[in-house]
């Protein structure tokens, strides 16, 4: 009898940690940053108020892969004339006009992959504003708080919902959808001790087409 109870112990406890290594496999997780088909164009509804200026709308557009400053980046062009470039690994490397940086990051603002829930990055990050020849140094972390749907105008996706914060005074989420790394929804907030003042800025997606 004690054999017996030994060995449905072991067998209750051998079920048990494939049961959690089962639901471990089954965790949302994006392996790699994955831009959308080149040609995708998407608009956004961005409302803003103090430091960040006044609302709009735009268009942008991803062109694909683009050799800048010695780096492969992905090109984002934007109606409002500037380009956002993101590296490889998805992070925000800056604002260009064309392929002169208008501002850059140092490291590019990203959580990082692979991403999953409960993922979290603190990083020392150097902001060049390249025009004035600035660098303002801050800290900066993020955490992907949860696996979701979230609905938008241009209807409802997954996305990967992301806090942030930084030693400048500025917090935010944003939602990322994994399958074509476009942000479908954003909230920013500055508050009265960063440098560029107190504002807010939300954006949700409004249409996009994959051109698939």
């Amino acid at each position: 009898m004690l054999l017996l109870n030994i060995r449905l112990r072991h067998a209750t406890l051998g079920l048990a940690a494939t049961m959690l290594a089962s639901c471990a496999l089954l965790e949302p997780q994006a392996e790699r940053y994955s831009p959308p088909p080149v040609g995708t164009t998407y608009e956004r509804d961005i409302r803003q108020t103090g430091s960040y200026g006044k609302s709009f709308r735009e268009v942008s557009k991803y062109l694909g892969e683009r050799s800048v400053m010695g780096r492969t980046l992905f090109a984002h062009e934007r109606s409002t004339g500037q380009t956002s470039m993101l590296d490889s690994g998805g992070g925000w490397v800056g604002q260009f006009k064309g392929e002169s940086p208008i501002f850059t990051f140092e490291p590019s603002m990203t959580v990082g992959y692979p991403m999953k829930v409960g993922k979290t990055t603190t990083k020392e990050v150097r902001l060049t504003m390249h025009a004035q020849k600035r660098v303002l140094p801050f800290q900066s972390t993020w955490k992907v708080e949860a696996y979701e749907d979230v609905t938008v105008p241009a209807g409802t996706f997954k996305a990967f919902r992301v806090s942030y914060q930084d030693s400048l005074g500025a917090t935010g989420m944003n939602w990322i959808n994994p399958d074509t790394g476009i942000f479908v929804k954003w909230s920013n907030r500055r508050s009265e001790k960063h440098p560029m003042g107190a504002g807010t800025q939300d954006a949700e997606l409004l249409s996009v087409n994959t051109n698939r």
